[in-house]
This record gives structure tokens, C-alpha cells and sequence, in this order.
């Protein structure tokens, strides 16, 4: 069964617009006029690929938000690191904490998929995935998958995809504190 929870207004704007930049970036590089990262290069190369990914330019990016070619090691998701051959992080300056990282990799879908679900569960997370009929339901067969997990005042939804352009995985991740839940000390 498919559960559905309803985010704070504020949440689904910051949301949209961070996932609206992690798609320009993926999926249309021939608008962005950025380049991407010398290290970025190096790994493609070093990989057989050529930099077909190109970052959006800085006018383009919604305000208050910063742009990385580096996931932070502070990020508080765990980071699938085989096969990587680009990382995009996004995450706000100013007002409530959110963050968007994009993860591809030469590994298949359901490789990735395994490495998230234990490794959530290992980092504290609770999750949530839909079942294959609920996926099949939204039109998502195959090698697609979805997780939506919580730790404390904090939540993500992650997708795990296909990547259209190479063989491998795109993963989309998308991290923020639910202001709406809070705290108490005892």
C-alpha cells in the first residue's frame, strides 16, 4: 500500500524547485552553460565517458541556494560511492534546512537499491518503500524505486532510477528537517 503524508506548504515549493534543478542538470544539459568540475572530467574519462552533464548556470539556481559538484560528508543520508561517475549537492542558505544530491553511477538499479536499504536501516532511518503493485499502479515498472524514510525531526524521499543517457543508476535525493515535528526533552 502507497502511503501518502502531507508536507507543510513551504516544504513542497523548496522541494519542487530543488527537484526542478536536479532535472535541468540531468536530464536537458543542453540549457545549462556551466562546466563541470575538473575532477568531475577526470572520473569520466578515467571511465570511458565524456562530460555529457553540465551543471546550470548560477542564474538559474533558486535563491538562497548553493551548488557543489561534492556531496558533504556531513550529509546526514548515506552516500553510494561504487561506480560513481557524477555527483550533483544543492542545499539552502538561508531559512529551513533542506538539501538535493544526485548520485550516478555505473551500478544497476537494484544494486543501489540493496546498498540504501540496509544502509539506512544501519544509519537509524525509518523508511517506507511502496510495494511492486503500488509502483506498477503509478505506471513505475522495472528497475525503479522509491524510499521515503525519517530519523528525528528529519525526513528524505529518495528515488532510485534508470539512468536514460549510460547504463547504470541515477539516484535523487531529496533531505530536509520537518519543522512541523518537534522535539520534547524529558
Amino acid at each position: 500500500m502507497l502511503v501518502k503524508e502531507r508536507k507543510p506548504r513551504n516544504f513542497r515549493n523548496r522541494a519542487a524547485g530543488a527537484l526542478a534543478v536536479l532535472t535541468i542538470a540531468s536530464m536537458v544539459p543542453q540549457i545549462a552553460s556551466a562546466e563541470p568540475s575538473q575532477e568531475t572530467l577526470a572520473k569520466l574519462r578515467a571511465m570511458g565517458l565524456t562530460a555529457d552533464m553540465k551543471a546550470p548556470p548560477a542564474w538559474a539556481l533558486p535563491a538562497n541556494t548553493r551548488r557543489s559538484d561534492a556531496i558533504p560528508s556531513n550529509f546526514p543520508i548515506p552516500v553510494y560511492r561504487s561506480n560513481v561517475y557524477n555527483t550533483q549537492f544543492y542545499n539552502s542558505t538561508r531559512g529551513s534546512a533542506s538539501a538535493s544530491a544526485s548520485i550516478s553511477t555505473k551500478d544497476r538499479p537494484d544494486v543501489v537499491y540493496s546498498f540504501y536499504q540496509s544502509q539506512l536501516v544501519s544509519a537509524g532511518w525509518k523508511t517506507q518503500v511502496p510495494t511492486p503493485e503500488a509502483l506498477a499502479k503509478m505506471g513505475l515498472k522495472g528497475q525503479f524505486y522509491l524510499i521515503n524514510g525519517t530519523r528525528d525531526i528529519q525526513a528524505f524521499n529518495m528515488t532510485i532510477r534508470p539512468n536514460p543517457q549510460v547504463e547504470g543508476t541515477v539516484v535523487s535525493i531529496n533531505w530536509y528537517v520537518n519543522s512541523n515535528q518537534r522535539t520534547t526533552t524529558k
